[in-house]
């Protein structure tokens, strides 16, 4: 029996004023911001924006993304790098791998904490400024 190797995932919400960006992902049905695992070696923050790109065609600075925390996930073998982005109104994110992913779609927190998300939604977004 093979033990499962730990990774590492970062996450990025985009921000517009006080709305965040989501998608709802196709298979699990979870609400969440892009984001995925680390390649080999690569920093988190490298990650997040290789993962915001693939996933909504946006190319956004690394000065930009603002770490929120990092959070291992219970149970489970891996690390989540939490960041945050604040979008200007020339960047609206796409659905650039719609196998994975719909359409991405703003909502307020209020609206957030009704959603089905993953676990770690809440807590960075918690860490997100008013």
């Amino acid at each position: 029996m093979s033990i499962p190797q730990n990774f590492r995932v970062a996450s990025t919400l985009l921000l517009r004023g006080s709305l965040v960006y989501l998608g709802r992902r196709k298979g699990n049905g979870l609400w969440q911001g892009p984001g995925g695992k680390l390649e080999m070696g690569e920093a988190p923050r490298d990650g997040a924006q290789r993962e915001l790109f693939e996933e909504t065609g946006l190319h956004i600075p690394l000065e930009r993304f603002v770490p929120l925390g990092m959070k291992d996930v219970p149970g489970h073998s891996y690390s989540i790098y939490g960041f945050s982005v604040v979008l200007d109104d020339s960047e609206v994110p796409r659905p650039a791998e719609p196998d994975k992913c719909g359409n991405w779609m703003l909502f307020s927190k209020e609206d957030v904490s009704r959603l089905r998300t993953v676990s770690f939604l809440p807590e960075f977004l918690g860490c997100v400024a008013a």
